[in-house]
């Protein structure tokens, strides 16, 4: 419901198109808060306490955490997984070079991890190392094999010497049913003047090929692209889908360039079953010998491993650290008892082991953990008191720089699309305030993220781009379509499960039992 509920109009649609077309050159000056010493103001413990009480509630309120500290144990392929891995490519090189071209996909394809599809590579889209290979030997050339990045490799040239274009639009008219006497009607109709968008209006399709788009072999996949790329512009094919047919015309294609058929045979070494199995007995001997906090960070220093923070876990947090299938340490994290060394997990291509540093049951935040913070906020308030006296009354920017020993800068292509004001990095207040004044005004005095400004916008631009109404309200509707699920109904849900906790009704959450 609140999906249906969130979707875009055409006001939205104009203001995010007029904030990016829109953009302002902005002259500034700037004093950092540095500039100011911290010895000319001072900021008081009760003054911190007093802004630590007014923000506690917006800022501090948290839900039980947990902090551990873990070892990575990393699945790294052995020596001799390397070997094997090299004695495959050499026991495959002979038949690679030698098999028929009619032969070479099966062979390819069940033992490679590339796919041979018949693919035309471009010299930007040929792997680097076999560029020259490709455009400058001949056909059924064969390299030596190669290694990189923990990858042996070699490759067969089976054509070069021809040209097709890199891209390619397309008009597509959608059929029922693979009816090869309305195919041959529609398209016979099409080629005596029968208008596309007239045909797709009866039977269903795409006739704007600019929502339709650009595209490339790897887009449209073996078969379409076999047909796509060797017609030219306006041509008419078809081809089966499916129960049905689809009919294309090619709406427009880049020009040719030089194109190669190149099978590539390749192997990746990944750790064995018998290397995981020595790196799985290495982690569990360790959390055998060192099952208690003490003894974990002793062998961990003695043994030269890193010990890896992971502060402030959540208890319906999915991942560690960015740390993939890594949800499992999040849920022992919240079972275990303070000091406690977890069992093996396996995250992806590392095994880790974890030990529980602390465990937060508190509402809020503490004083202690957030006064530094609350301490330079109220800093840089007090410097920004300074340097704003300092800078008023300017009548110009050149004035201001020589009267503070600053120089004149300039943000260029500023937009409200974005809250970026050019190398001052992101300053939303400044933004805004330049898009609040006539080319030629200077603003006061404006307390920014790393110090005071004064500004002066000095040019508008606006972009010659056609408003589409339409297009606009889909790309909203888009994004509002990814990013809903994400933060909308999250914070939807903690806010329902927190007033009901809050209320005392006695709910317990109980959603991180479940996944």
């Amino acid at each position: 419901m609140l999906a249906g509920a969130i979707v875009a109009n055409k006001l939205d649609a104009k203001s995010g198109f007029d904030a990016r077309a829109t953009s302002k050159d902005v002259a500034y000056v700037t004093k950092s808060y540095f500039s100011v010493a911290d010895s000319l103001v001072t900021v008081s413990d009760s003054e911190i306490r007093s802004l630590y009480q007014k923000k506690k509630e917006t800022n501090y309120k948290q839900t039980p955490s947990r902090s551990i500290d873990y070892i990575v144990f990393p699945i790294e392929p052995s020596a001799e997984d390397f070997a094997e891995v090299e004695r495959v490519m050499n026991d495959y090189k002979e038949e690679f070079a030698t098999i028929s071209v009619d032969e070479l996909p099966a062979l390819v394809n069940a033992n490679s991890d590339v796919l041979y599809d018949g693919h035309n590579y471009s010299k930007n889209t040929i792997p680097e190392q076999y560029k020259d290979f490709a455009f400058s030997g001949k056909a059924g050339d064969v390299t030596e094999i190669k290694f990189a990045d923990k990858r042996y490799s070699m490759a067969r040239l089976i054509e070069n010497g021809y040209s097709l274009p890199d891209s390619i639009k397309l008009r597509v008219i959608n059929l029922q049913e693979n009816d090869q006497t309305r195919i041959d009607s529609i398209i016979g109709a099409l080629k005596h003047g029968a208008k596309f968008a007239d045909m797709v209006a009866l039977y269903g399709g795409q006739a704007d090929e600019e929502t339709f788009g650009w595209m490339t072999e790897e887009n449209l996949g073996s078969e379409l692209s076999a047909l796509a790329f060797k017609a030219k512009k306006n041509d008419i094919f078809s081809m089966a889908a499916g129960m049905g047919a689809q009919i294309f015309q090619v709406a427009d294609l880049t020009k040719a360039t030089p194109k190669a058929k190149v099978a590539i045979f390749e192997r990746e070494v990944k750790a064995s079953t018998k290397t995981n199995g020595i790196i799985y007995n290495t982690a569990r001997e360790f959390i055998t010998a060192n099952n208690t906090e003490e003894k974990f960070e002793n062998a961990a220093a003695e043994q030269g491993k890193t010990l890896v923070p992971a502060q402030n876990l959540q208890k319906n947090q999915e991942q560690v650290n960015g740390l993939p299938q890594s949800r499992r340490v999040v849920r022992w994290a919240f079972e275990a008892k303070e000091g406690d060394v977890s069992d093996i997990f396996e995250c992806g291509s590392n095994i880790i082991v974890a030990t529980l540093k602390n465990i937060n049951e508190s509402e809020y935040r503490e004083l202690a953990d957030v006064s530094a913070e609350l301490r330079q906020e109220l800093l840089n308030e007090k410097k920004a008191a300074v340097l704003k006296e300092q800078m008023a009354g300017a009548t110009s920017l050149e004035d201001l720089a020589q009267k503070l020993g600053a120089e004149v800068m300039t943000a260029e292509g500023v937009r409200l699309s974005s809250g970026y004001f050019g190398s001052a990095g992101m300053e939303p207040i400044l933004v805004g305030k330049a898009f609040a004044l006539k080319d030629g005004e200077i603003s006061e005095p404006l307390q920014g993220n790393r110090g005071v400004y004064v500004i002066e916008p000095r040019e508008s631009k606006t972009e010659d781009t056609a408003f589409n109404e339409q297009q606009e309200i889909d790309n909203l509707n888009q994004r509002y379509a990814y990013s809903l699920p994400q933060y909308g109904m999250y914070s939807l849900s903690e806010r329902c499960i927190n007033w009901y906790v809050d209320k005392k009704l006695e709910v317990v959450d109980n959603r991180a039992n479940f996944y």
